[in-house]
């Protein structure tokens, strides 16, 4: 028989193992040793048909990541163990990134829908979280900004108990990794700050996120601004024009909120930081 037909059944008698700690680890182990058997023929395995593999693998390890959730009552330990164990589930990833064939277009054409497809299949925050993670960090510094636009689409569709500052944060340090390794590649990051700002505009508002963490997403996003457009000072007075207009949506009960006035803090000091003289 073929090679990966081989894999195919034993990749569906998986199914039977139900119980999700168990399952977590058949999967992870079926990983491990798939990874030889691809490496030792991938001459004769087509590239999409590992790709598929390790995307249907995802998406079922997830899932019972997520049914982690039942096992345990106690919410600290249940998110300890989760928190261990989502290296198996990002392992999949991790192998999909290292293929011999994956290239930014096969990414951009394949891989990302079909990733952000299984983020978004569950409304779980601690899996969209970790998965939006690894797919930011794992694959090279130049695939979240040729697909950035995407990125940050997918994000608005997340779970409102998500922390978008910390995933837009990554986004912009792996984004800050890639100007700094690509120096004559400035002209780009001029597209990513008009991203980013036509994101938050759709974000800024809306009654799905706290204003204290609206404002967190203005500070980081001030923040990333001022260490790379310092020459421009009119993209530094648009953000704290965006966070004025955003300010005055709301009343004074809403102002004395938890978080809010540190975030205001923070988008005003930014500039200062790094400026210093020049604000003033």
């Amino acid at each position: 028989k073929p090679c990966m037909e081989v894999i195919k059944d034993l990749f569906k008698y998986l199914k039977g193992v139900q119980h999700p700690l168990r399952g977590l680890f058949a999967r992870y182990y079926f990983v491990k040793v798939m990874k030889e058997r691809f490496e030792e023929r991938e001459d004769e395995i087509p590239f999409e048909d590992i790709a598929s593999f390790y995307l249907e693998n995802l998406k079922e390890m997830n899932n019972l990541w997520i049914r982690l959730n039942l096992l345990l009552e106690d919410k600290d330990k249940r998110k300890e163990q989760r928190t261990d164990l989502a290296i198996t589930v990002g392992e999949n990833l991790l192998r999909l990134s290292a293929l011999e064939g994956m290239t930014v277009e096969v990414f951009k054409e394949s891989v990302l829908e079909r990733v952000i497809e299984i983020i978004l299949e569950n409304e779980d925050r601690i899996s969209q979280e970790y998965l939006f993670d690894i797919l930011i960090s794992t694959f090279p510094d130049e695939y979240p900004l040729e697909t950035l636009d995407a990125l940050l689409l997918a994000t608005e569709k997340l779970s409102r108990k998500v922390n978008l500052a910390s995933i837009y944060i990554k986004l912009m340090e792996r984004l800050t990794t890639f100007a700094k390794n690509n120096p004559n590649a400035t002209s780009s990051l001029r597209h990513v700050y008009d991203s980013f700002r036509t994101t938050l505009s759709r974000i800024l508002g809306k009654d799905k996120y706290k204003l204290s963490a609206q404002l967190n997403l203005l500070a980081a996003f001030m923040d990333f601004t001022v260490h790379f457009f310092s020459d421009n000072r009119d993209l530094i007075d648009e953000i704290l024009k965006m966070a004025m207009e955003l300010i005055g949506r709301y009343d004074e009960m809403a102002l004395s909120e938890r978080g809010v006035s540190a975030a205001i803090v923070q988008i005003i000091t930014h500039p200062m930081k790094k400026l210093s003289l020049l604000i003033l």
